[in-house]
């Protein structure tokens, strides 16, 4: 069965309470209808300890990866040193099984959900080349959207082509 790897960089902090908000991604994350998948998490410098966070799930799914670094400010650098350690060091991050079977990877913030048939839809569109998901977002006391379907302010830049 196809194998999906899902790169997260994460900076928790006793302040920015990141780990709220990190254990409803997990969560969402964990849900998915596609369950063949590598949830890795990368670690950028954070003061709390995300891995012991991660061992509470008790799922051999979720990989912890920290690269001892301080935080770099913003997640494209964690992201690459993640897909780094896909692409370049398959062995320290895969299960054999899991590195033959592996056919995507996507990227998800440490305070993003993923709704729970993301990664089937997806694999499922691979075929096709280039895949295009709707996206939502959550504010608080008003609930998730679809971006294509927010009116709200700025709604100008929720567009989603070919709408």
């Amino acid at each position: 069965m196809d194998v999906a790897a899902i790169v997260t960089p994460i900076y928790a902090t006793e302040q920015n309470r990141r780990l709220e908000f990190f254990d409803q991604t997990v969560r969402s994350v964990l849900r998915q209808s596609h369950q063949n998948f590598v949830y890795i998490t990368i670690d950028d410098g954070s003061t709390v300890d995300v891995g012991y966070f991660l061992k509470q799930y008790k799922d051999s799914r979720l990989r912890y990866v920290n690269p001892g670094n301080s935080s770099s400010g913003t997640p494209s650098i964690p992201l690459n040193k993640g897909l780094d350690f896909v692409i370049e060091n398959p062995a320290d991050i895969f299960a054999e099984s899991e590195k033959v079977n592996l056919v995507a990877v996507g990227f998800l913030h440490s305070d993003d959900l993923l709704p729970i048939n993301s990664l089937s839809s997806r694999l499922s569109g691979l075929s096709n080349g280039f895949l295009q998901t709707p996206m939502a977002f959550f504010r608080e006391g008003e609930g998730i959207f679809r971006v294509d379907q927010y009116t709200g302010p700025n709604a100008e830049y929720c567009e989603v082509a070919g709408n």
